[in-house]
């Protein structure tokens, strides 16, 4: 087989490359800093859509917001959506 008949497999793999693979790794990078950097005081928006401020932050990946007035949630940093 040939290289010119590889080509078009290649191109395709550019460009798939750079149309989705890349920007995902740099969105999942960014989200991933982000997670670490969480600090208590913080407002967030965590996946289920509660927004809430983070009151504690355990050793164990485990953050205690403040849903409402007096309303504590735990919940994983990993479930931590963006800072609101």
């Amino acid at each position: 087989m040939d290289f010119l008949g590889l080509l078009p497999f290649l191109l395709i793999f550019v460009i798939f490359y750079f149309l989705i693979f890349r920007p995902q790794a740099q969105e999942r990078k960014e989200h991933e800093q982000m997670l670490a950097s969480l600090k208590v005081g913080n407002s967030i928006l965590l996946n289920s859509g509660i927004f809430g401020k983070i009151t504690r932050i355990e050793q164990n990946d485990i953050i205690k917001v403040e849903i409402a007035d007096g309303i504590k949630v735990k919940a994983l940093r990993s479930s931590v959506s963006k800072l609101a």
